[in-house]
């Protein structure tokens, strides 16, 4: 299903049956359309195995949301109130775990001091938001630790989840 809106609105779409001659109600909730997408690579160039999710999150750690990479490495975050944001890979991991540890924030830095924090107005959509996942050993502060990033293992064509 899929809510026509006006523009400057958005919904998640989702699958739903509805059988000839009946009738349903669905609800759903309209969000603001800020979006931010970009591009994140491995720093060899390279497609990921194991697809990474990129974490949107307000400067403040009070809204959010998470956005699945696809095989060119391309994402693409929707339904964000105006606000500014700070974007990344694994930035929003348990504190003190492996794979907060190895989180890199755009523009491929593993500090949010050293992040660039992208605004956003009401509705506005912000591309070009690109960054690398820099390669094992070249944190600075935990130059030993090899990237234990969540990812999603793409099978047989499935697009959806997170491991």
């Amino acid at each position: 299903m899929t809510a026509k809106t006006q523009p400057g609105l958005w919904a998640p779409d989702w699958d739903i049956t509805i059988r000839p001659r009946s009738c349903h109600a669905y609800q759903f909730e309209l969000r603001t359309d800020g979006r931010i997408s970009g591009q994140v690579r491995a720093a060899d160039g390279k497609p990921f195995i194991e697809h990474p999710w990129v974490n949107v999150v307000s400067e403040d750690g009070g809204q959010g949301d998470s956005a699945y990479v696809d095989d060119e490495g391309h994402f693409e975050a929707r339904g964000l109130e105006p606000g500014r944001y700070v974007v990344g890979v694994g930035i929003d991991a348990k504190p003190n775990s492996a794979e907060w540890r190895a989180r890199v924030y755009y523009p491929g830095v593993n500090s949010k001091d050293e992040a660039i924090v992208v605004e956003l107005g009401t509705a506005e959509r912000r591309s070009g938001v690109d960054f690398k996942i820099p390669p094992p050993g070249t944190n600075e502060r935990y130059p030993d630790l090899t990237p234990t990033i969540k990812t999603c293992r793409v099978i047989e064509g499935s697009r959806q989840g997170k491991s």
